[in-house]
């Protein structure tokens, strides 16, 4: 499931109610009667049917008539007055709620002033980067306002087209677009079960497997982790019907998730694994960023035949809201991101992060400290050029958490160069010049200096007080995309290197491997994302396989002065390496004004 589309729509809902309050002008046209649209969002869902094929996996729907702003609001700060939080900070989280909504109230007010009734978001395994949007129309709706809001807020995806179909607006990919007009599509009866089962709720998301979503799941995933007991995914997933999420707004909050499957032992098969994954959580967010028991008190799934589910009513959903979200939020003010009162010295101290909020670049604080530099002897794929030594770093700084992403190259730069075309998907095919003058040109709008980090701060960073080869979990896997799983089948990349060299990436791209969106993989403990995968990064260092031995590598180096290949530093794997060359301490190189198709960057900012 694409995280940040379910959010984009979360989002959404967010700004169509504060379009209701907060000193918004009315609609100038008449405001739909809620009663016909409480009916309408209790339908069978039957307008988008013609635009679900069987590659459609998840859908989400927002109903803007069954949501009550002033009562989301009211609600918030009662639950935040039943905290055990001072008086200054429960002043400080309400005034942040309200916020929050403040944010994204222009958005709604233009699409609820133009007759907006309710919106569904597509996600498809055959693009599951790139959703689409559909929005019914009624007799009170500003079609030509609409679909220019639609296109202009980039609503479902930003390359997206918008066009009137029937009653509907549609906002998709070209691609989605030929796949409409091939003719009639199958009818689903599942997912008018799931909708139902998910009403009536102001948020509702559906997953709906079909064959082909279960064979692209089992592609991508083909078995279990170990810590869940291994064997393939299908003996779980092939036992689901489909999943529903219903989430009803104050002033009577209410949040019910079902998952219907085919029979008893497949509940209870999906029931004893998610209390492994229980188990596994608690295990992991013990020691991050919350507690586990008290979520796992609140959310307790319950086996009602075929069914697993789980109901919060208003009681619950404050309850989760007081003992996991406030700490949470109140340690992020504090610059404790553990979420227990205490920044351990391995993770960035207060005023953690930095960010371009247009261009939603973030960055986090880089804390001064010591490592080992380069690679141990026995280091499986080790190369001559690691040399391990101590570095020391004197000097915070902040570096980007993800990869410049194709977005934000396009913003500043004005060109998409890339192979892998995808707003969110990160820039490649970028020279080293042209990286150097991304930095410029953001450090002239931001009149603040920008620049590509250096070799020594970029291993530091990715390694974030760890050794070994792998940062994070440790596992390349869980920390990467690459050559092995950046595809549509599992690949051993390393023997196809060493057995067929001259044919491996034409192998790699039959097999769809590609790059992924940024900031979706796992991030290592310092929140960086990608750094072992996904493309390999340039930095700012000239290269030398001898230099990291000099004296002048040990505090703060710079790398040498000029380089006898002519050739910058190139560190981290990228989606068609094999794991050797995913390791923390690999070290390639190229002249400054070569480009390739795995390689991006991102940047770095000194800490003020």
């Amino acid at each position: 499931m694409n995280r940040k589309n379910v959010w984009c729509c979360v989002a959404l809902a967010g700004s169509l109610m504060t379009s209701q309050s907060r000193g918004v002008d009315p609609p100038k046209s008449p405001v739909p009667n809620l009663v016909a649209e409480r009916a309408a969002a209790a339908s069978n869902d039957a307008e988008i049917q013609p635009f679900l094929d069987d590659k459609a996996f998840l859908i989400v729907r927002f109903d803007r008539a069954l949501t009550d702003v002033q009562s989301i609001l009211r609600w918030g700060d009662a639950a935040i007055e039943s905290s055990k939080l001072s008086k200054q900070e429960i002043q400080d989280a309400k005034a942040d709620l309200k916020a929050g909504f403040k944010e994204t109230t222009e958005a709604g007010a233009r699409l609820t002033d133009a007759g907006f009734r309710r919106l569904y978001l597509v996600e498809s395994v055959d693009d599951p980067d790139h959703p689409f949007a559909i929005l019914p129309l009624s007799n009170n709706s500003d079609v030509k306002r609409l679909a220019a809001i639609l296109a202009e807020d980039n609503i479902g995806d930003p390359s997206n087209r918008v066009e009137r179909v029937g009653d509907v607006l549609v906002s998709a990919p070209a691609s989605r677009w030929e796949k409409f007009k091939q003719g009639a599509v199958p009818p689903r009866p599942e997912l008018a079960e799931a909708m139902k089962a998910a009403a009536p709720a102001s948020l509702r998301i559906v997953l709906i497997p079909s064959k082909p979503v279960r064979q692209a799941l089992a592609a991508a995933l083909p078995k279990l982790p170990d810590e869940l007991g291994g064997g393939p995914i299908s003996a779980v997933s092939d036992g689901v019907r489909w999943a529903s999420l219903g989430l009803k707004f104050p002033p009577d909050p209410e949040l019910h998730l079902i998952v219907e499957t085919k029979d008893v032992e497949s509940a209870r098969k999906l029931l004893k694994l998610e209390r492994a994954a229980a188990e596994l959580l608690k295990e992991k967010a013990d020691h991050g960023w919350f507690k586990a028991d008290p979520v796992r008190k609140i959310v307790e799934p319950r086996l009602e035949g075929n069914r697993l589910t789980v109901s919060l009513d208003s009681p619950k959903l404050q309850e989760l809201l007081v003992t996991v979200f406030l700490p949470l939020w109140l340690d992020e003010r504090q610059g404790k991101p553990d979420g227990t009162g205490n920044a351990p010295a391995t993770k960035p101290a207060a005023e953690t992060f930095h960010e371009v909020a247009d261009l939603q670049m973030k960055f986090v604080r880089i804390p001064a400290g010591e490592f080992l530099m380069g690679s141990p002897a026995d280091e499986a794929g080790r190369r001559d050029n690691e040399l391990q030594h101590k570095v020391k770093l004197t000097r915070q700084f902040y570096l980007q958490t993800t990869e410049v992403s194709q977005r934000q190259y396009k913003a500043i730069m004005g060109t998409r160069p890339s192979n892998f075309r995808g707003d969110d998907l990160p820039v490649e095919n970028i020279s080293w010049d042209e990286a150097v003058s991304f930095c410029q040109k953001l450090s002239d709008r931001e009149k603040r200096k920008y620049r590509l980090p250096t070799e020594a701060e970029w291993e530091y960073a990715a390694r974030a007080a760890k050794t070994g080869p792998v940062s994070g979990t440790g596992k390349l896997d869980e920390m990467a995309w690459y050559a092995n799983n950046s595809g549509t089948q599992p690949l051993d990349s390393a023997k196809l290197w060493d057995a067929d060299p001259h044919n491996y990436f034409e192998r790699l791209l039959d097999n769809a491997a590609r790059t992924r969106a940024v900031g979706r993989g796992t991030a290592n403990d310092w929140g960086l994302h990608d750094m072992q995968g996904n493309v390999s990064e340039w930095v700012a260092d000239w290269y030398s396989p001898t230099w990291t031995a000099d004296e002048a590598a040990k505090v703060d180096p710079q790398g040498p002065k000029e380089s006898d290949r002519g050739s910058r530093v190139i560190k981290g794997g990228a989606w068609s390496s094999d794991p050797r060359n995913c390791r923390v301490a690999f070290r390639d190189w190229n002249t400054p004004d070569d480009r390739s198709g795995s390689r991006g960057f991102r940047i770095a900012t000194d800490a003020e």
